[in-house]
């Protein structure tokens, strides 16, 4: 198994007196289909050895099926949780509400409320009322940050998956919403669906 990233932040916030650390991060900001998704993952001082075990990295460097089984392995240990917000909310609110939204949903999901949250750059911790720190590029830096980064990825990716099988003709399945040649072909052969974010820069393939 190749090394993962170490728990240097996470440690230096149960110095401080935090126990329940959650790692946050979010996918799906810039499709021009699907929801954004945001993930959180919980790893509390007593999960030390577990962390050791898995390898979780910045899940853009990741092959899908190393995603898979490493999403597997974060939420078979650990408390998680996702929080969603639809592309038609995107459309009627903006996409920094829809993180907001997002992130919400996701604090509430999660079974266990951490007291400290490490989380990406962009993402509003206060919306969950705790202590916490934003730093770039965290999923490549924080493993709580990359189990979260992970596990989002892994259900939007499952989510996009399972829409194409209602909208075959744009191949969600493959790009999972982003704006690929093959996407933009299949937009102006068929218009927009009910997935896409027309804020986006749509409104010309509507038919």
């Amino acid at each position: 198994m190749c090394q993962g990233l170490g728990l240097y932040f996470e440690k230096a916030a149960w110095r401080r007196g935090f126990r329940a650390v959650a790692g946050m991060d979010e996918v799906g900001r810039g499709p021009l289909a699907g929801p954004v998704v945001v993930g959180i993952v919980l790893v509390p001082k007593e999960g030390l050895k577990l962390a050791r075990e898995i390898a979780a990295r910045d899940s853009k460097i990741l092959s899908p099926k190393r995603r898979e089984v490493l999403s597997k392995q974060i939420r078979a240990s650990y408390p998680w949780a996702v929080g969603i917000c639809t592309a038609r909310m995107i459309d009627r609110f903006g996409i920094s509400w829809a993180l907001r939204y997002a992130v919400r949903r996701a604090g509430k999901a999660l079974e266990r409320k951490p007291d400290y949250v490490l989380a990406d750059y962009g993402l509003s911790i206060a919306e969950l009322e705790v202590e916490g720190e934003n730093m770039v590029g965290g999923d490549g830096k924080i493993f709580s940050v990359a189990c979260a980064s992970i596990v989002a990825k892994v259900w939007r990716d499952d989510w996009m998956r399972r829409q194409a099988r209602r909208y075959p003709e744009y191949a969600f399945e493959k790009h999972k919403g982003y704006g690929t040649r093959a996407h933009y072909a299949a937009l102006a052969k068929y218009g927009t669906c009910p997935l896409h974010r027309m804020s986006y820069g749509l409104e010309k393939f509507a038919k």
